[in-house]
């Protein structure tokens, strides 16, 4: 004989999933959780616009804040929310992909039987009669699609680094006899050199030169 069940099934308890920081807590009035809901979902917090929808004082409204703790479970909710938005748009981003995917696939098919149709009539003899830019716009395409399957590397750029050793040049000095040699002094040396006096020019031109020692006797 199997068991009666006396209970009413439109009266069967569910079960109660986990409590949210954001739902009632126990010890709070359903008055004081209206308010907080209002203020959770408000587009733009503000106690005083809370006050004013419940026609009461914003003190009462600030201690509701206090007691109930409305900044740790609004946070909470904001953090609940954003992880729920970002699991939709990670959702919509690959339904998307599915999308373009089927999309891709039946272009593909289509011209896959276009181009079949076009070997046929090749192979019957027939003309085509391309015009140039389509013909243009389908080598492009192929082209395209064999370096893709290839994979082909990309070139290889090197930066050239020239390096120039030379020796500077002051007025008297004398370079050497060909013609196409380039000039080794610049501009700025030389009206460098032609500021100093002659004490100074000779103390310079000294130390390129220094004097040779006299042989002793």
């Amino acid at each position: 004989m199997e068991p009666t069940n006396d209970l009413d099934p439109s009266q069967a308890i569910e079960p109660v999933g986990p409590r949210q920081l954001w739902d009632k807590r126990p010890d709070e009035s359903q008055r004081a959780f209206d308010a907080f809901v209002r203020y959770r979902d408000a587009e733009k917090r503000s106690f005083k616009n809370i006050a004013d929808q419940l026609n009461c004082s914003p003190q009462n409204i600030f201690q509701w804040s206090s007691k109930f703790n409305w900044r740790l479970r609004c946070d909470a909710f904001d953090l609940e929310q954003d992880r729920i938005q970002r699991e939709e748009l990670a959702r919509g981003r690959m339904r998307m992909r599915e999308r373009h995917l089927r999309l891709a696939l039946s272009m593909q098919g289509i011209a896959a039987h276009a181009i079949r149709e076009w070997q046929a009539r090749i192979a019957s003899g027939t003309v085509l009669n391309l015009a140039p830019e389509q013909i243009a716009l389908l080598t492009k395409c192929s082209v395209e699609l064999e370096r893709t399957a290839m994979g082909v590397e990309r070139e290889h750029q090197y930066t050239t680094i020239n390096v120039v050793l030379g020796q500077h040049r002051y007025p008297g000095e004398q370079g050497g006899e060909d013609e196409g040699e380039p000039k080794l002094l610049k501009d700025f040396e030389a009206e460098e050199y032609e500021k100093l006096d002659a004490d100074e020019r000779a103390a310079l031109d000294s130390w390129r030169d220094p004097p040779k020692r006299k042989a002793l006797n």
